[in-house]
């Protein structure tokens, strides 16, 4: 594991950590004999941030539903004690099904507090509800509460119709949610995770105009794009249904733009080698490694 565990700042170092423990699943989980162990050194990490723990924690469930391979920890007390207790507080034992290691040292106390993992197939409002509810348990009031949990909602609900499609092998479609809050910067992280094919695998550019279509291909930052399309083809259904369902909807990003204010929020999306941030206006970045799946971040400023 890298020392610096962050999408935000270590993004091709934490892919190219978790896409290891995917090819071991695959090679695991589709071997005829049992094949040699696999170890994940957590020793190495100094610091982690809620996204990149989100995808990590996901990337490991799946290994272990495919692998039927009961994970277990192995030197916990060797680990970064702020690391240790911010997983732990995040859910990773417990939504992993391992033995929570003792806390004999004096962690410092850190700015980032967490709420603990939820995850499911099915969009299941309780979830979501009972995130919510922990959320303003630890953090206080959030501001436009009804929209913030359509914006959530539709995510899910988007995950559960689309991430997954039905002629791949999913052998893990599931979606993950979390949430955090940093003390400091009075500011909330809710994420929505899932493994599927990416949104701009999901749209379709057949009906598009040739010209369209080359200046796309030719764009060097075409997945973050089709990002932001996505969310225009999701209110544009036509009687043909050649984009239906594949929009993310209105309500997913509409929330940042109902707090009313540029600085109160911040709405990221990484999926494949795009990265889509919008502020009040929209930018478009490109990763050199594309990330398994699609991962949706809200960033509230209280």
């Amino acid at each position: 594991m890298p020392e610096k565990f962050s999408l935000a700042s270590n993004f091709n170092a934490v892919v190219t950590a978790t896409n290891k423990i995917r090819q071991s699943a695959s090679q695991q989980g589709h071997a005829k004999k049992p094949q040699s162990k696999f170890y994940v050194d957590f020793r190495s990490i100094r610091e982690i941030s809620p996204s990149a723990a989100l995808v990590l924690v996901a990337e490991l469930d799946r290994y272990e539903i495919i692998t039927k391979n009961k994970l277990y920890t192995v030197d916990a007390k060797k680990w970064d004690p702020k690391v240790r207790v911010l997983l732990e507080d995040m859910g990773f034992f417990g939504l992993l099904r391992v033995k929570k290691p003792k806390n004999k040292k004096i962690v410092p106390q850190s700015n980032l507090k967490y709420v603990q993992f939820v995850t499911g197939e099915k969009a299941v409002g309780e979830s979501i509800q009972s995130m919510l509810k922990r959320l303003e348990e630890a953090f206080g009031d959030l501001p436009q509460k009804i929209h913030l949990y359509s914006a959530i909602t539709e995510a899910v609900i988007n995950v559960v119709q689309h991430a997954y499609t039905k002629d791949e092998t999913n052998e893990c479609a599931k979606w993950w949610l979390s949430g955090s809050y940093d003390t400091a910067e009075k500011v909330v992280t809710i994420l929505v995770y899932d493994q599927g094919v990416g949104i701009p695998k999901t749209i379709r550019t057949e009906n598009f105009s040739e010209k369209f279509k080359s200046a796309l291909s030719n764009a060097s930052h075409r997945d973050a794009y089709l990002i932001e399309l996505a969310h225009y083809l999701g209110k544009t259904t036509t009687s043909k249904k050649q984009h239906r369902g594949f929009g993310l909807g209105e309500n997913i990003r509409h929330y940042i733009e109902k707090l009313g204010n540029d600085a109160n929020g911040v709405y990221t999306i990484f999926s494949l080698k795009g990265k889509y941030v919008y502020q009040g206006k929209s930018e478009f970045f490109r990763n050199k490694k594309p990330l398994n799946g699609t991962l949706i971040q809200w960033e509230i400023r209280l």
